[in-house]
């Protein structure tokens, strides 16, 4: 009867030390876990003006935005106004001045050693450049004279314009001074983004709106997304690397006599055909590869969405609606003035294991202590 106790015991044992080293290993292959304690960020002030700042965009170092320090007219209308283009180097952290005519000039974008902008002196309406390598600014030869880029890629810039009763996407190209109408369709077509051979923007057919990719290798146009189907609208369209960002609008009926909606933001991946929703309230954010940053007015907080892991992240508290993304960079506009917030994860090989390290210490040493007990008990029992 004893050895067959015995025996017993040491099965269960067995069994303990299995179930045990199971969950070691479990712990181990678990999917990497960040939290807002493993991200450091910093917020940096860039402009201290009396007058405002805004529209920023950011492309490695550098930061460029309209600023309205040498507008003496309040009151001007907006096409009357004197907005300046200004930018900073990150680097040496000094800020310059693009422009000093005394006209509007407005809507940076930013790629490479390019900036653009839509400039409205006399005589000289249009899309102009500045080459920060050697400083110089010279206008493109585009037919609309209203234009402003909204999507800067390489040597390629898009942006809507009004023509033959619409609004059409226009693509142009600085290596051959081409323009090209890329949108067809008798729809309305604006708020274009590009990047890399996809051109997106979103469609208005009068009752609904989609949101449009295009190929520029094979000039065909698909529709990623069926208001006919839904009932819903589609808008804001942003594109990076593969992911296409947009915002579904779902109607919520009417709140104090003004019709309310519920948003909801997606991202669309190119490369594989599937969509993806972005969780809580996370529209009017930005999207650089597989992070999606923005902010919540409410909270006053701003948060990181990783596409990789899909985990949600408390970035920052404080801060504002982010206005563009480059790396770990992001850029915005808050009390008139331009900030930038920088964040680094502070290990890329975090995961669960290390979370429960203290757990599993003890663990071990309460398991080593029964192994110390249970072989002892042995040594000191009767031999049969």
């Amino acid at each position: 009867m004893s050895n067959t106790s015995e025996c017993h015991n040491k099965t269960k044992f067995g069994k303990s030390i299995f179930a045990f080293s199971f969950f070691l290993i479990f712990l181990f292959l678990l999917p990497p876990v960040v939290t807002s304690e493993d991200v450091i960020v910093t917020e940096t002030q860039i402009t201290d003006d009396a007058y405002s700042q805004l529209n920023p965009k950011i492309f490695e170092n550098v930061i460029v935005w309209e600023d309205m320090r040498n507008n003496l007219d309040i009151d001007a209308s907006y096409l009357n106004q004197n907005r300046d283009i200004y930018a900073y180097n990150i680097i040496n952290e000094t800020v310059f001045q693009i422009t000093t005519n005394k006209s509007l000039q407005a809507y940076p974008e930013i790629y490479g050693n390019l900036i653009t902008w839509g400039d409205h002196r006399v005589n000289s309406d249009g899309l102009a450049l500045y080459n920060l390598d050697n400083g110089t600014v010279y206008f493109t030869s585009a037919i609309d004279n209203l234009s402003t880029a909204t999507g800067f890629y390489c040597d390629k810039l898009v942006w809507s314009s009004y023509y033959h009763g619409n609004y059409s996407i226009i693509l142009y190209n600085l290596s051959n001074d081409q323009e090209t109408i890329i949108s067809t369709n008798n729809a309305t077509q604006t708020n274009p983004d590009i990047w890399g051979n996809y051109v997106v923007w979103e469609g208005d057919n009068g009752v609904y709106r989609d949101i449009y990719l295009y190929d520029l290798f094979n000039n065909k146009t698909t529709r990623i997304t069926n208001s006919n189907v839904t009932g819903h609208s589609y808008h804001n369209p942003r594109i990076n690397y593969d992911k296409v960002l947009y915002v579904e609008s779902i109607p919520m009926g009417n709140i104090y006599g003004h019709p309310a909606f519920k948003l909801i933001t997606w991202v669309y991946n190119i490369s594989t055909g599937k969509y993806c929703i972005i969780p809580d309230d996370s529209s009017g954010g930005v999207l650089y590869s597989h992070n999606y940053v923005w902010y919540n007015r409410s909270l006053n907080e701003m948060f990181l969405y990783d596409l990789f892991n899909n985990e949600t992240i408390e970035l920052y508290h404080g801060g504002s609606f982010p206005s563009d993304m480059y790396e770990n960079k992001i850029v915005y506009a808050k009390d008139g003035d331009i900030y930038l917030l920088e964040f680094n994860f502070t290990s890329e090989s975090t995961n669960a294991f290390e979370n429960y390290t203290p757990y599993i210490i003890l663990s071990t040493i309460i398991i080593l202590l029964f192994v110390v007990i249970y072989l002892q008990k042995r040594r000191n029992s009767p031999k049969r």
